[in-house]
C-alpha cells in the first residue's frame, strides 16, 4: 500500500475534469457496488436530486439552507470542489472533519480496489456514507453531468429539480437541446413532485415529454409571475408568498433559482414552514450551505465565479460590469475544451458599447488537465465568439492575479471552476 495521504490516493481516481471523458463510467453497477458495500446509507432518506445546464448547484444548496433553518438535518452532495474535497460532502453547512474523511477513505479503500469507480462515483458514496453517520434525514443530491445516466440517478428521488437547459457537454448528451432536455427530466420518478424551471422551445418540450412519460407530478413555477423585486425579493410558490426576502446573489436567474429552492421546500414539508424561517435560510445560505464562487467578493476588489458556458457567463459579466461600473477592470478567463462560448465576444463587446472600452482588461490563462486550454487557444476562441477588443494571455496565473489586486482593479476571474479555485487559494 502506498504511502501517500489517503485523500490525495482518492484525488487520484480519474475524474472528468482532469482525464476527460475517459473518466465517464455510464451506468450504476459501480454506484451500486459501493452503497451495497458501505450498508446502503441511503435507505429509507428523503432524496431530492437537483439537475440542470446552470443554476443546480446554487439551487441545490439554497434547498438546503432552507431545510436546515427549517430544522432539517440534511446533507447537500455537490460538485466540483473548490479547494477542499470535503466541500463536496456537507452536513448542515459542514464539511466532515479531516480525519473522519482519511479513515473513511482508508476503510473503503478495499472496496474501491475491486469496483473501480471513478472519483464522481467514490465521492459520491463518502457523501452518502457521511450523510448517513450523520443521521441526516433530507439529502440533497447535485447531479454531476446530464442526468439518466449520473452516478447519483441510482438514488431513489422524492422529489426532481430541472433549473434549466443550455448548450453544455452537447457531445456527451446529444446534438440537440432536446436530447439534452431528455437526459436530465429523466431523474424524475413516477407519482412524485418534480419541479420545471423555466424552459423554452424544443427543450421544453422534450422535457415536458419526459416528465409525462415517466409519470412524474409537474409543478412549473413561472418567475414572470412569481418574482418581484420591490422592498426586498418576494416569491410565490404554488402555496404561498414570501416577502421581504434578502438573498445575497445577485441577478435574475439567481431568484429564478430562489424561487425553484422555495418551490421544493412546500412540497417537501407540505405545510409551508414559517415565512421567518424562510428568510433566515435564504440571507444565512453560505453559512448554511457552503456555497461559494457564485459572483463572490473574494475580497473587496476579486469576483470569482464557476460560470463556464455562454448563459452562465453572460450573467456573471453583467453583475460584474454593474457593480464596478466607473472603475478601471480586468477579466482573467480561462476555459475548458468542451465549452461553446456560441456569441459571447460579441455579446460583451456590444454590452460595453457607448462607454470607453480602454478601462477594460481581457487576459487568458492556461487551464490544466486533459479538457483544459492554453491561454492562447482560449484567446482564439474568445476572438472567434465576436471580441474585437485587444485581448493578453499569460501564462502566470498567480502573477496575473496579483498584478490586478495590487494595481487596484476589480476583478473577475471566471470561466472554469478550475480558474475560480485557484484564485480562492491564492487570496
Amino acid at each position: 500500500m502506498t504511502t501517500s495521504r489517503p485523500i490525495d490516493r482518492l484525488l487520484a481516481l480519474p475524474a472528468f475534469a482532469t482525464s476527460g471523458d475517459v473518466a465517464l463510467k455510464p451506468g450504476f453497477e459501480r454506484i451500486e457496488a459501493l452503497l451495497q458495500g458501505m450498508g446502503r446509507p441511503d435507505r429509507d432518506r428523503e432524496v431530492i436530486l437537483v439537475a440542470g445546464t446552470n443554476g443546480k448547484g446554487s439551487t441545490a444548496s439554497m434547498l438546503a439552507a432552507l431545510s436546515t433553518a427549517a430544522g432539517v438535518r440534511t446533507g447537500l452532495h455537490t460538485s466540483p470542489h473548490l479547494v477542499h474535497v470535503g466541500e463536496r460532502m456537507r452536513v448542515d453547512g459542514a464539511m466532515p472533519p479531516e480525519d473522519w474523511l482519511n479513515d473513511a477513505i482508508e476503510r473503503w479503500e478495499p472496496l474501491f480496489e475491486k469496483v473501480q469507480p471513478s472519483f464522481f462515483e467514490a465521492t459520491l458514496a463518502l457523501s452518502l456514507h457521511w450523510f448517513g453517520q450523520c443521521d441526516a434525514r433530507r439529502w440533497v443530491v447535485e447531479i454531476g453531468l446530464g442526468g439518466r445516466l449520473d452516478a447519483a440517478n441510482v438514488l431513489d428521488a422524492d422529489l426532481g429539480v430541472l433549473t434549466s437547459v443550455g448548450r453544455d457537454h452537447m457531445h456527451l448528451l446529444g446534438p440537440t437541446l432536446a436530447d439534452v432536455a431528455r437526459e436530465k427530466a429523466a431523474i424524475a420518478r413516477a407519482g412524485r413532485p418534480f419541479i420545471l424551471g423555466p424552459l423554452k422551445g424544443e427543450a421544453r418540450r422534450s422535457a415536458l415529454e419526459t416528465l409525462n412519460r415517466i409519470g412524474a407530478d409537474i409543478i412549473e413555477p413561472d418567475p414572470s409571475h412569481h418574482i418581484r423585486e420591490t422592498g426586498g425579493l418576494e416569491l410565490t410558490t404554488s402555496m404561498r408568498r414570501v416577502t421581504g426576502i434578502d438573498l445575497p446573489l445577485t441577478g435574475p436567474h439567481q431568484h429564478i433559482n430562489a424561487l425553484l429552492a422555495l418551490e421544493a421546500l412546500d412540497q417537501l414539508e407540505g405545510t409551508p414552514v414559517d415565512d421567518a424561517v424562510v428568510r433566515t435560510g435564504f440571507s444565512a445560505l453560505h453559512a448554511l450551505s457552503g456555497l461559494r464562487a457564485r459572483q463572490e467578493w473574494v475580497n473587496p476588489d476579486v469576483m470569482a465565479d464557476v460560470g463556464h458556458n455562454e448563459d452562465a457567463l453572460r450573467s456573471t459579466f453583467a453583475t460584474f460590469l454593474q457593480e464596478t461600473a466607473g472603475h478601471e477592470r480586468t477579466i482573467i478567463l480561462g476555459f475548458l475544451s468542451d465549452k461553446e462560448l456560441g456569441t459571447l465576444g460579441t455579446w460583451l463587446k456590444d454590452r460595453m458599447a457607448g462607454s470607453s472600452m480602454d478601462g477594460l482588461q481581457l487576459v487568458f490563462v492556461d487551464t490544466d488537465g486533459a479538457r483544459g486550454l492554453t491561454a492562447s487557444e482560449a484567446a482564439e476562441r474568445w476572438v472567434a465568439s465576436g471580441w474585437t477588443g485587444s485581448v493578453v494571455t499569460s501564462d502566470d496565473f498567480n502573477a496575473t492575479l496579483r498584478v490586478a489586486v495590487d494595481s487596484g482593479r476589480k476583478t473577475l476571474v471566471a470561466g472554469s471552476y478550475r480558474v475560480a479555485s485557484r484564485a480562492l487559494q491564492i487570496l
